[in-house]
């Protein structure tokens, strides 16, 4: 989810609705149950709360916000249903809604299809921030910015070795 369009307000969101297609798996997934010693969640309004206070949602936020009470209190103040838009594009389309309300001011996004389909590919510098994002807990910051540098030249690489060596994790 693009949070651009939050970064000045993020911290007065009162109100937030995700508004997804009816069959979206995501809406009412439960990332742990209260059984397994972890907080009761559900996968939507956790990751959104995640993406409004950290400005985007990287591996790593999930120990960081798992426990933030802050967070986990936020996640209340998300509603997840279905929409109509959403549901004209689906299944072709992973499309959906977001609607805040922000100091008494509403706010409303529709995203017919998320960066990362192939429709709507990733510039390279999200691509760059999304792929350390997800390798900062297992590689160097040098080792990282090879690999990064090899990914986005990949298409003129002889052979992909030197790639899987790069990819491996540092001790």
């Amino acid at each position: 989810m693009n949070v651009d369009f939050l970064t000045p307000v993020k911290d007065s969101v009162v109100a937030h609705s995700i508004l997804l297609p009816s069959t979206s798996l995501g809406a009412n997934m439960r990332i742990h149950t209260q059984t397994d010693g972890f907080p009761d969640l559900e996968a939507m309004p956790f990751c959104a709360a995640v993406t409004v206070r950290s400005g985007g949602l990287n591996w790593d936020d999930y120990n960081k916000h798992l426990y933030n009470n802050d967070t986990l209190s936020f996640c209340n103040k998300i509603k997840v249903s279905p929409d109509e838009d959403a549901e004209k594009c689906c299944p072709e389309y992973m499309s959906a809604k977001v609607k805040l309300v922000v100091n008494g001011i509403k706010y409303e996004k529709f995203v017919k299809i998320p960066k990362g389909e192939p429709e709507n590919f990733m510039e390279d510098n999200e691509f760059i921030s999304k792929f350390k994002g997800l390798t900062e807990p297992y590689l160097s910051n040098s080792r990282a910015d090879k690999l990064t540098d090899m990914m986005l030249k990949i298409d003129q690489a002889n052979n992909v070795n030197s790639i899987f060596e790069l990819s491996q994790i540092d001790v």
